[in-house]
């Protein structure tokens, strides 16, 4: 190898090793209500090697905040925005990363039971599932071991 293409490629070398030091990773890691469904506090995390700056907040594709602060690696803050009821795409941009989550605000606090309930019998109905096909396995298992024994005989 030539001196110029050594050069070359750990000038390279040195420029990916580079790229991979300063990463930043925005993440929104948990979302609150206030005193209405409405009323969100989103914590938005910082999880990669660099600070990241100039917070921007979109609902549905329109920015509904903005803020020129800085958040440094492995630090989190927590911005309030107002959601109308329904579902909605949450999108935030710091610096260069992104971020986004789904959210179903609902109207009253009647609404937020009847969605837990629901939740809950989609659990019980997807554990019943769980339950069955773990049992149809284990059959299928005992009919398998029989099925050697009687073919060793």
């Amino acid at each position: 190898m030539s001196a110029s293409r050594v050069k070359l490629f750990v000038a390279l070398l040195f420029f990916v090793a580079l790229s991979e030091l300063v990463i930043a990773e925005v993440k929104i890691m948990h979302v609150t209500y206030g005193k209405t469904p409405s009323d969100v506090y989103l914590t938005i995390a910082n999880l990669g090697d660099s600070p990241v700056e100039n917070l921007k907040i979109f609902v549905d594709g329109k920015l509904v905040k903005e803020s020129a602060g800085r958040l440094e690696p492995m630090n989190a803050i927590k911005a309030y925005v107002f959601i109308p009821p329904g579902k909605h795409e949450v999108k935030i941009i710091f610096g260069n990363e992104s971020d986004s989550i789904t959210l179903n605000i609902a109207r009253s606090k009647e609404e937020i039971e009847k969605m837990i309930e629901a939740g809950k019998e989609e659990g019980e109905r997807q554990q019943a599932f769980i339950y069955a096909l773990s049992l149809l396995l284990i059959l299928v298992f005992i009919g398998s071991l029989k099925l050697i024994k009687r073919r060793k005989k």
